[in-house]
């Protein structure tokens, strides 16, 4: 029974080393990056989107489904406690939510599904520096690096900068990643 009853979780690593932008004329160039924008740990989807695959035909998760929600890496550990009926530990807060409501419910509404803002931030120094190489992440909206804005189901490959069309979603999203700073910030001090 080992086969209906394991959850096999596979993950792709982030980004494509080799990247794919676009040159002035909006041409593709670079490896292949299923048209989206950015190489490997970029503030671009292309640099840090990653394909996550759930199966457990125990579970009546047993694939050919797609999750169009904005999820994160982060979202795992709670989705596997609430696949498996365990209690989540006391007084631990995740930063992810599980996606069990959307993989038991394949193409149905999810009614109490949050809307969620999600954030990438990629520092690779020792002392982090607000602003840098980041994203702000909605369902519909990519704020890239306080200054560009993208609609990312009709732009997948953020090419068309749509910031000043909307000033009041880049306000918010601003607002949003100040707040989510702000958060983090109180723990820099720790190793």
């Amino acid at each position: 029974g080992l086969e209906d009853n394991t959850i096999f979780l596979f993950m792709n690593d982030n980004g494509t080393a080799n990247g794919a932008d676009f040159d002035g004329q909006g041409n593709v160039t670079g490896g292949f990056n299923a048209g989206m924008r950015g190489s490997k740990i970029s503030e671009y989807d292309g640099g840090h989107r990653a394909a996550c695959f759930v199966y457990w035909p125990g579970g009546g998760i047993d694939g050919g489904r797609d999750v169009d929600r904005i999820t994160a890496g982060f979202d795992l550990l709670p989705t596997l406690i609430d696949l498996c009926g365990l209690t989540t530990p006391l007084k631990v807060k995740f930063d992810g939510v599980s996606l069990g409501p959307l993989l038991r419910n394949p193409g149905k509404p999810v009614a109490d599904w949050p809307d969620r803002t999600l954030f990438v931030h990629n520092q690779r120094v020792i002392d982090p520096i607000k602003g840098k190489n980041y994203s702000v992440m909605t369902d519909r909206w990519r704020c890239v690096n306080g200054r560009e804005l993208y609609e990312i189901k009709l732009d997948p490959g953020e090419r068309n900068n749509v910031a000043g069309q909307h000033p009041e979603v880049m306000t918010e999203l601003r607002r949003a990643y100040d707040r989510w700073w702000n958060d983090i910030a109180a723990d820099f001090d720790k190793p």
